[in-house]
């Protein structure tokens, strides 16, 4: 919860007792005071007017706008105020830090839009209790007052703090018999663009670090994983180790890793291609299949000199060698970062020639393509070169453990934005674990369908 939402307040803390402190001094006269706590959407009847003591009386000012989720209102407020102005710089810094400390929110014309569109049609086409009950399923004495526009900022305002402002945009709209309501279907078109926004910015912090998805496409989750989320956001920057070798037994998730980085490639900008050699018929997967592979599903830019893929003579390393420069020298015309993952290395009948074209690559990309990140799944590492080795991340998998997947799912109920308890959350990891079968190499898979299974649960809830 955000810094300015703490309830109960915490005047211990420092940024509040800072603010304390910068807003008795900004607003020493009873009158101003008054306003401005006042236009931040007080309660009326709850400021504390009998309080003669400055101190007492903002300390008390306070815990109302605390409780009634204003605070951040009330810095707004004064930072717009210009008889304030010395002041303004403490109030920017106090609203940068909630920012950081809160997922986005509404910004200040979305939450006017909201509330103005909720005016025009309560009570005159949709009552107050009916938003609530029917709509949001609250209690009308949740939101008690005899100011509609008070009530109903109040509602915005818990709810935001809650990050289920989404529901706002949806509850007058689905009440049963207000389908063919036309005054509610231009109030909907005119929250609209205020939905799109406040939901992309809702996705923003996914965005600037998608390194941390709780879940892939199609809703598979990703769980755990710490370490290969960190090395593939190493290998994402400029000047990083290129290489990425992830190991581990059978069912862990290796393959796993693709959907991964799948997900990640549009924001991160950069071409991708995942081949699995141990799926292609092995005995046959000769060196010119992975190259022509590699060059269609890159789309390399064509080669200068030799358009056409070296014809077989013989399957020999020399054979190999040959297309391996070919491959890299199309690699080398590439402009932009493109990711290549193969999977199946380890295969015993999967040819020498293309194991060879294989240990070529890895060499071409420590040495030689700066912009080429090369992830290997199922490969030995005494296969590597010593120095090249120096160079290299490594990712040994194992099954998550109980505490990994309880933290993984605190972190998965907030990417879906849903409010459950932690111990909840926990109980739920532990009833995972302990109902996984006697077969170590399915546990993965077993945890995946129970997390798909929590998920739909929580969120029916």
């Amino acid at each position: 919860m955000s810094l300015l939402s703490k309830t109960p307040i915490d005047l211990n803390n420092p940024t509040l007792k800072k603010l304390l402190e910068e807003l008795i001094k900004a607003y020493t006269e009873p009158y101003k005071a008054k306003d401005i706590v006042v236009a931040a959407g007080i309660t009326i009847g709850n400021y504390p007017d009998g309080l003669i003591d400055v101190r007492q009386r903002w300390t008390r000012t306070l815990e109302i706008l605390v409780d009634e989720g204003r605070l951040r209102t009330l810095v707004e407020k004064a930072l717009a105020d210009l008889t304030v102005a010395a002041y303004h710089p403490f109030f920017t810094e106090v609203l940068a830090e909630d920012d950081r400390d809160r997922p986005a929110g509404l910004t200040a014309d979305e939450r006017k839009t909201l509330s103005a569109t909720y005016m025009s049609i309560i009570p005159k086409h949709l009552s107050f209790e009916a938003l609530l009950v029917q709509g949001l399923g609250q209690d009308l004495e949740e939101f008690p007052g005899a100011n509609l526009q008070q009530r109903i900022d109040t509602l915005i305002a818990s709810y935001e703090l809650d990050e289920r402002i989404t529901e706002l945009f949806e509850a007058p709209f689905n009440i049963s018999g207000q389908e063919n309501n036309n005054v509610l279907q231009l109030a909907r078109l005119a929250l609209d663009p205020v939905r799109t926004s406040y939901e992309e910015r809702m996705n923003q912090s996914w965005k600037e670090d998608p390194f941390e998805a709780c879940f892939l496409n199609q809703g598979i989750p990703f769980i755990d994983r710490q370490d290969f989320r960190k090395q593939a956001k190493k290998l994402s920057k400029e000047g990083a180790k290129r290489l990425l070798i992830i190991n581990g037994d059978p069912g862990v998730g290796k393959t796993h890793s693709k959907k991964f980085i799948e997900k990640i490639a549009p924001y991160c900008e950069f071409k991708f291609c995942f081949i699995d050699m141990k799926k292609e018929t092995p005995s046959l997967f000769y060196p010119d299949t992975l190259a022509t592979r590699l060059d269609s599903d890159i789309t390399l830019p064509p080669h200068p000199d030799h358009p056409q893929i070296p014809l077989k003579e013989e399957v020999s390393q020399k054979w190999a060698e040959v297309i391996g420069e070919w491959l890299i020298k199309k690699m080398k015309l590439e402009q932009g970062q493109c990711w290549i993952a193969l999977d199946g290395f380890a295969h015993e009948d999967l040819p020498a020639p293309t194991k060879r074209l294989v240990n070529d690559l890895v060499e071409a990309v420590w040495d030689r393509l700066p912009h080429v990140r090369l992830i290997l799944l199922d490969y030995p590492l005494d296969d590597l070169d010593e120095e090249i080795r120096l160079f290299v991340e490594e990712e040994d998998i194992e099954v998550v453990t109980q505490p990994e997947l309880e933290e993984y799912m605190i972190k998965a109920v907030k990417e879906l934005r849903l409010q459950k308890d932690t111990v909840e959350l926990r109980e739920k990891a532990r009833e995972i674990v302990e109902g996984l079968s006697a077969a170590p190499e399915k546990h993965m898979a077993e945890i995946k369908v129970g997390v798909i299974n929590t998920a739909k649960s929580l969120s029916q809830d």
